[in-house]
C-alpha cells in the first residue's frame, strides 16, 4: 500500500527544505544522464563498458536500502524526499514495526544508486593506478588501501554535505561513542565511512580487473572474451549485480 509519508509539523529549516528539493533534483538529472549514456553505448556497440555495466549491478540493489534499520531503527531519511513510504516489511529478517513508513527517497536513491555510487569508485580506481605506476610490484593490500583512500576522499564531503549539513538522513541509532557529533540528530557513526567506502574500494579493485576486453575477474568463469551476443551481455549484467548485491549486503 505504497502512500507518502507525511513530514509531521516540526519547523524544518529552510536551508534543509530547499536543499533536499535541489539534491534531488540534481540526481535525477544525473540519473537522465546515465540512462541516456547505456542506451547510447548499447545501440552503438551492442555491449556495455565495464563501469556501465557494474551501474546496472548496482541499480539491481537498491532493494537491500533500507536493510540497515531491519531490526531497530539505524537509519531513516527525511520525510521531505519525495516518497512513498517502504517496502521495508517485504524484505527479509525484517522485524522493525511501521516499516512501510520509512521515506524511502525515490528521486534521490535511484539516480544514485545507478550513477552516484558506481562513480564512487572512480577515484578509487584512479588512486589504483596511480600507486601501481610509481610501484609496479604493489600486492593487492596496497592497491587496496589505495583505493580505500580514493574513495573516502570522495565519499566523506558527499556524506556529510547530506547528513551534516542538508539534514537528508538521520542515524537514530548509530553508536554514540564512536559518532562524530554525538547525540545530536545529525550524528554520525564514524564506522561509516570506514564499511561502505571499503565496498566501494572492493569495486574499484573489480575495475581495475578488467582486461583489455573489458572482461573482469567475476566474468571470466563464463566470458573468455568480449561478449558476442546480446545473451553473453547480460550475462555480465547478472555478474555485476551479484558482486554488487554481495558486497552491499
Amino acid at each position: 500500500q505504497p502512500a507518502p509519508v507525511s513530514p509531521g509539523t516540526d519547523p524544518v529549516p529552510a536551508l534543509t527544505r530547499y536543499g533536499i528539493v535541489g539534491f534531488q533534483a540534481a540526481n535525477v538529472v544525473l540519473g537522465l544522464w546515465a540512462i541516456f549514456s547505456l542506451i547510447k553505448t548499447y545501440r552503438a556497440t551492442g555491449r556495455f563498458t565495464t563501469f556501465q555495466a557494474m551501474m546496472i549491478g548496482w541499480l539491481l540493489t537498491y532493494w537491500q536500502d533500507p536493510w540497515l534499520s531491519a531490526l531497530h531503527p539505524i537509519f531513516i531519511y527525511n520525510a521531505y524526499v519525495v516518497n512513498l513510504g517502504c517496502w521495508c516489511e517485504f524484505l527479509p529478517g525484517w522485524s522493525t514495526p511501521n516499516g512501510n513508513r520509512f521515506p524511502e527517497p525515490l528521486l534521490l536513491n535511484i539516480p544514485s544508486y545507478l550513477a552516484l555510487l558506481p562513480a564512487a569508485a572512480l577515484p578509487g580506481l584512479s588512486a589504483i593506478r596511480k600507486i601501481t605506476a610509481r610501484n609496479p610490484t604493489a600486492g593487492t593490500f596496497m592497491r587496496y588501501m589505495a583505493a580505500f583512500v580514493g574513495v573516502l576522499i570522495f565519499w566523506v564531503p558527499l556524506e556529510l554535505f547530506a547528513t551534516r549539513i542538508l539534514h537528508i538522513d538521520i542515524w537514530p541509532g548509530a553508536i554514540r561513542s564512536v559518532s562524530f557529533w554525538s547525540g545530536s540528530f545529525y550524528q554520525i557513526p564514524v564506522y561509516e565511512f570506514i564499511f561502505f567506502p571499503a565496498i566501494l574500494a572492493g569495486c574499484s579493485m573489480l575495475l581495475y580487473s578488467a582486461d583489455r576486453d573489458g572482461v573482469t575477474f567475476i566474468e571470466r568463469g563464463f566470458v573468455s572474451s568480449a561478449p558476442k551476443k546480446p545473451r553473453d551481455e547480460w550475462f555480465r549484467v547478472l555478474a555485476f549485480a551479484a558482486y554488487a548485491n554481495l558486497m552491499n549486503a
